[in-house]
Parts: C-alpha cells; structure tokens; sequence
C-alpha cells in the first residue's frame, strides 16, 4: 500500500467525510480522504497556485478558500469542477525566503456567522471580511504588534543559514 508522500504539505481542511490539503512542492489542492476512504492516488481538485498554503471547508462542503501566498489572494475553489475564482487580492503575505517561495504559513477561517479572517504575516495583520464568499466588499485590518519581532527573527535565521 501506498500513501500520499511530499515535503510540501502545508494545511489540511476537513469534515467527518471528506479531508484536504495544500502542497507547495506541487503547487496544489488535493482531496486525501472521500467519503471516509483514503484516495491512493489523492485527486487534484486545482492547481497552478503560487503559494498555497491555508484552507477552509464552506458551510455545505462544496468549496473551499484557499490562501495563494505566492500571489498574495484568497481564493475560492469549487470541489466538484476545480474551478477557481479570486475573492481577495494585495494581501500582506511575505514572498519568503529567497530560494524558498514560502513565509510564515497564511490561514483562513470562517465563523458562525460566516465572516472570513485571513492572517497576513508581512503586514502582520488579521484580515476580516464580511458576507459570504460571492459577496466580499468589505475588510477590516486588524493590526498585530509583533511584526517587527517576527521581521527580526525571519533575517536572522535567514543570515545563521547563509553564514553557515
């Protein structure tokens, strides 16, 4: 038997049934689990992202947003046809460190009420919006304090590793 096995797995989203993932190495949205059976192959659901990285199952099981880090937008997937349509562009996602195309690792998630928060770790803020993912007009950004610190950790590592 074998499984799913790649250096570039990022975030995995899920209900009772159904789990998926992003790959970076792959540039990728796969399906890893169906109706409670592991795929082996997984399935493709869409690819030619940039970057990525966090996702989340809609309310019904029929799409997912998916954060492109590499292209700095939220995006939403349509499982059943792949098709893929840009909720939110020019958010604050670092370009990583040269030679690797990632950052810190961006979120996404949707409340109760259906509100959608996206993390940008560039520009260190929390974004919110509001409605539903057909209906995005506004964001709230809602500032962090720790951009500096992660700033200085990212060059520092950044510098021990092309030092050494």
């Amino acid at each position: 038997t074998s499984h799913f096995s790649s250096a570039g797995v990022a975030f995995l989203a899920g209900d009772d049934d159904n789990v998926y993932l992003t790959d970076l190495v792959d540039q990728a949205l796969y399906q890893i689990i169906l109706d409670g059976n592991i795929l082996d192959p997984p399935t493709i659901i869409a690819s030619g992202f940039l970057g990525p990285e966090g996702i989340a199952l809609l309310t019904g099981g029929d799409k997912i947003l998916l954060v492109d880090a590499g292209k700095e937008s939220l995006e939403e997937v349509d499982i059943a046809t792949g098709e893929v349509k840009t909720i939110a562009v020019d958010l604050g996602f670092l370009p990583g460190i040269p030679g690797i195309e990632i950052g810190f690792g961006n979120d996404v998630k949707v409340d109760d009420g259906g509100a959608i928060y996206v993390n940008g770790d560039r520009t260190n803020v929390i974004y919110k919006f509001s409605g539903s993912s057909d209906d995005i007009p506004t964001s709230a950004r809602v500032p962090t304090t720790l951009w500096s610190f992660q700033y200085v950790v990212t060059t520092l590592t950044f510098l021990f590793f092309l030092v050494y």
